[in-house]
């Protein structure tokens, strides 16, 4: 229909069926809602064209401009207002073709169906004269037209009303979750059900916060022993858990506590939240990736692999491919690299595909897995092929032609929306459940999941063309509705309970908030939250890892590095991991991108052999000629370095090649720096006794031995240079003592004065001088590589006089600070700054 109307407008006329379907699904959901509220489509859409004519603005959110931008190349913003004003002025001819096709096949929508009931019955048909009394129980928010269906029942028939309310909200004309009840009571009546007062009167709530998601779960046990159900089974049986994010269906059947006889799950369970949806999206994009650009970056194709799904179902085909990956790697895998590959054919037996080929494909796909898939897999795994067998029969029918490329981009679309019903029929039973599948039902004991705020009510919100205030126009639903209709399932659910826990997360993620406002409400409303629990993560380590304690070092001489000082300054909880306990963090997996700790390597690795070989190559001596000439061989070096780490190979490819450029100015740099101090001699190199050491007394009888590991000194004139690379843009500015002995201290200014207590007596009497190499920052006009400390800059020129207002003083906040790490603190707290953990590798362990 789409295309009749608007094929021959060159704004149209090279749509595709994969650029069409996500605004198709805006319009369908417009045309089902106009239909179901029985609002004249010529009227409604032509108040958008002149919406847009009068207002000369694009009232779309952000959301849908990006959306559409993406799939209609077209579409630039406000630049193309001609777009929207052909698109609304068409949708009126739209919608009558694409009903009278419809219509044609004997099908219907549910707005369609419902807006031909009131068409028939206001033109004297009466649908409903086989029976002669109708009861409507538990309806709430009623469209247009089913609200004139209800009148013309009434009118004609026996007609009974039954809503299901508390008095609670249904008296308080301003609570959200009796709105709609107001308004169906002064429209139809009602009949009378008996006490409607009984949430203020026998309902006992108690709110429970517990850290992370899945901890909501692993709390049930102790939920059910507090109500009471351990202890008689047969309360189960009038218990329902309710979960507001399906997500946890599967933490709450696996931490179901013995006693439960039984459970029923009620519910429609997200296809795209099951390991079998992530295996067929990311083996559906890496198919797109080939069938585009022959071949698919390695790290992608390595997501499918090391897929759940991949590792059970096709171990044979992961195993050869990680061996000749081993072998072989490369940036980016094509066909020819996987075949020969066992099982390649079944995954990935292309050739020249059209789409109904690759719905066979899948369809293969799908049944080879459901031949070994356990029960519980094989509910959902079943539903997807009688999708994709539904899926097949259509496009066959289908005129239009298009090609496999689409066809994976609509797959994709469509195992994101499937919803696996999953139903039960037991009774006796405990009940998991969502909010929507508790409408008229009552439950003595009440157990919700997830009570926050983002989660429900829920932010998301249905995509229509139609703004805000036009929907208000028309009354069509707007958001209050919506909020009215999440408010009263909530309360209707609590209405009749005796016990209730609503439980929540308290630790926040993107979208979610806390506690939700209908915990708020309660606490601010009623008196029904008899307490509140808070639990905290508990980890499961030994228990004095738990309490961050360790007993006091003997009195011996001990080792502590610069890197192990600033970690402690940093976060002292971390340096009890990994300095105290000797806690490792988990090795990366094998990776062909480069981490900045990686680049740092190659850079530093480079730097120290281009280095060595100068002080071999000229006796020690370098002069500036020497340094000139080193600038034409640093490709050398660098492509050593790369061989070092066995990245030779991806130098001159993609993003390393952008990363190679990098480390080669930052070469560049320090040559060029070192020109300004020419001639130098290398006494030490980091790999090349750049180790350090030396005993440091902290007082009371105790010694520490200090040791670190220095980049490069060198002799330049009459100064010893102490040299610290880094590739990152770094300052050397601090205010005071205080600060550089603080968790804000700078590790760089700290490092370089303990580098030159460190070597204090290895030179003695001479002017030695820590210099910072900010790589970046090298070529920056009056970059010295000078330390500013609480005013005072470290110049080579006032060397001793600096040593002595400098040194000092930091060589005795030191003494305290050694004696506290390795004596006196004997919890090692959590850092204050949540900035600095984004990084850390113990993240999980100490939340």
């Amino acid at each position: 229909a789409f295309r009749e109307v608007l094929g021959k407008n060159k704004l149209f006329s090279d749509i595709e069926l994969d650029d069409f379907y996500y605004i198709g699904q805006i319009i369908l959901s417009d045309f089902n809602e106009i239909d179901n509220y029985l609002i004249d489509p010529h009227n409604i859409f032509i108040n958008l064209v002149d919406l847009e004519r009068l207002s000369d603005k694009d009232f779309l959110t952000q959301e849908q401009q990006e959306a559409i931008s993406r799939y209609w190349k077209h579409y630039s913003g406000k630049q193309n207002l001609n777009f929207f004003l052909e698109l609304f002025s068409s949708l009126t001819d739209i919608y009558w073709k694409f009903r009278k096709k419809l219509l044609d096949k004997g099908r219907v929508y549910s707005g369609l169906r419902n807006r031909l009931i009131v068409e028939k019955l206001s033109q004297g048909e009466d649908l409903f004269g086989q029976w002669d009394t109708v009861a409507f129980i538990g309806f709430y928010a009623l469209s247009k037209s089913e609200q004139e269906i209800m009148k013309f029942i009434k009118k004609k028939h026996q007609a009974h009303f039954y809503w299901d309310y508390d008095n609670y909200y249904f008296k308080d004309r301003d609570h959200e979750a009796g709105y709609f009840l107001q308004k169906n009571i002064d429209l139809l009546g009602q009949e009378d059900i008996g006490d409607n007062d009984n949430l203020l009167k026998d309902t006992e709530i108690e709110v429970v916060s517990v850290p992370r998601n899945v901890m909501q779960a692993k709390i049930l046990d102790w939920a059910m022993k507090r109500m009471g159900l351990a202890d008689n089974p047969a309360k189960v049986n009038n218990t329902a858990v309710v979960l507001l994010d399906e997500s946890l269906l599967f933490p709450v059947l696996y931490s179901m506590p013995e006693y439960v006889p039984g459970i029923n799950i009620t519910l429609q369970f997200p296809f795209y939240l099951t390991s079998f949806y992530s295996f067929l999206n990311k083996w559906l994009y890496v198919l797109s990736q080939f069938l585009r650009n022959g071949q698919v970056y390695y790290k992608d194709f390595q997501l499918l692999i090391s897929s759940e799904v991949m590792q059970k179902f096709f171990p044979d085909f992961v195993r050869d491919f990680n061996q000749k990956y081993h072998s072989y790697p490369d940036l980016q895998i094509t066909l020819d690299y996987l075949k020969g590959l066992d099982q390649y054919d079944v995954l990935f037996g292309l050739g020249k595909m059209q789409a109904r080929e690759l719905v066979e494909m899948v369809l293969s796909l799908v049944h080879r897995i459901y031949k070994d898939a356990d029960d519980f897999e094989r509910e959902y795994i079943f539903h997807i092929h009688s999708h994709l067998q539904s899926l097949k029969k259509q496009i066959n029918e289908l005129k239009i032609d298009f090609s496999a490329e689409i066809m994976v981009s609509l797959l994709r679309q469509m195992f994101y929306s499937i919803r696996v019903p999953f139903e039960g029929q037991k009774i006796n039973a405990l009940q998991v459940i969502t909010i929507m599948e508790t409408r008229n039902l009552d439950f003595d004991n009440v157990i919700i999941l997830s009570a926050n705020e983002g989660i429900y009510p829920p932010i998301k919100r249905g995509q229509s063309f139609f703004p805000e205030f036009v929907r208000a126009a028309y009354q069509l639903p707007i958001l209050r509705y919506q909020d009215s209709l999440f408010s009263y399932f909530f309360y209707r659910l609590l209405q009749r309970a005796k016990k209730v826990m609503i439980v929540y997360n308290s630790v926040l993620d993107k979208g979610v908030e806390g506690k939700s406002r209908y915990i708020l409400q309660l606490e601010k409303e009623t008196g029904l939250i008899k307490e509140n629990h808070v639990f905290t993560d508990v980890l499961t380590l030994p228990k004095e890892i738990v309490e961050g304690e360790v007993e006091n070092l003997p009195e011996t001489v001990r080792s502590i590095s610069v890197s192990a000082i600033n970690t402690y300054l940093t976060c002292p909880r971390k340096y009890y991991y990994h300095y105290v306990i000797g806690l490792q963090a988990p090795e990366q997996d094998n990776d062909l991108e480069m981490t900045d700790a990686e680049f740092g390597t190659v850079v530093h690795y480079t730097l120290e052999t281009l280095y060595a070989e100068l002080q071999e190559r000229t006796g020690n001596n370098i002069t500036e000629h020497d340094l000139k000439k080193a600038k034409q061989e640093v490709d050398d070096f660098l492509i050593r370095a790369w061989q070092e780490f066995n990245l030779e190979h991806f130098y001159n490819k993609g993003f390393f090649k952008i990363l190679y450029g990098a480390m080669k100015e930052y070469v560049n740099n320090v040559l060029d720096f070192d020109l300004k101090y020419a001639p130098l001699s290398v006494i030490s190199l980091e790999k090349r006794k750049g180790k350090y050491e030396t005993n440091f007394d902290i007082g009371e009888g105790r010694q520490i031995k200090l040791y670190g590991i220095i980049d490069r000194i060198d002799r330049s004139g009459e100064f010893v240079r102490l040299i610290d690379y880094k590739t990152g843009k770094k300052e050397l500015i601090v205010s005071n003592f205080d600060k550089l002995f603080s968790q804000e201290h700078n590790k760089e200014v700290f490092q370089l004065l303990f580098y030159k207590l460190l070597v204090k007596d290895n030179f003695k009497g001479q002017k030695v001088i820590p210099v910072l190499y900010s790589l970046p920052l090298l070529r920056s006009r009056g970059y010295t590589g000078f330390i500013k400390l609480a005013g005072i800059v470290y110049s080579p020129d006032l060397t001793h006089v600096l040593d002595d207002m400098v040194i000092p003083e930091y060589e005795e906040r030191l003494r305290v600070l050694l004696r506290k790490i390795l004596f006196e603190d004997r919890t090692f707290p959590k850092t204050g700054k949540s900035d600095t953990c984004n990084y850390c590798p113990y993240l999980e362990l100490c939340n």
